[in-house]
């Protein structure tokens, strides 16, 4: 059996998005293996379904490289960016 690594987690909340590390004897590295995306274009793929499905999906996910974990959290975050910039561009402009 090959040695556990790291995973890097990036959890989504609202508006908020999180990266954080999480070591083989830390709790939940299991269920956060078995589920974990393995390649970035599994990521691209599943927030660009996101997005598709009508906005950045809140949840916790997890991927074995460091690189591929900063791609989705930086993807969620302009998205999230943007839906905040349409909203006050929408409140702006209301004219009652």
């Amino acid at each position: 059996m090959a040695a556990a690594e790291t995973l890097y987690v990036v959890t989504i909340a609202g508006s908020s998005v999180d990266l954080r590390a999480l070591a083989p004897d830390d709790d939940g590295y299991a269920e956060a293996e078995g589920a974990a995306i393995r390649r970035e274009r599994d990521a691209i793929e599943r927030h660009r379904a996101a997005l598709e499905r009508g906005g950045v999906e809140d949840g916790v996910f997890s991927f074995f490289l460091l690189e591929t974990a900063k791609a989705f959290a930086l993807l969620s975050l302009k998205a999230i960016e943007q839906r905040i910039e349409d909203q006050l561009d929408r409140i702006q402009a209301f004219e009652g």
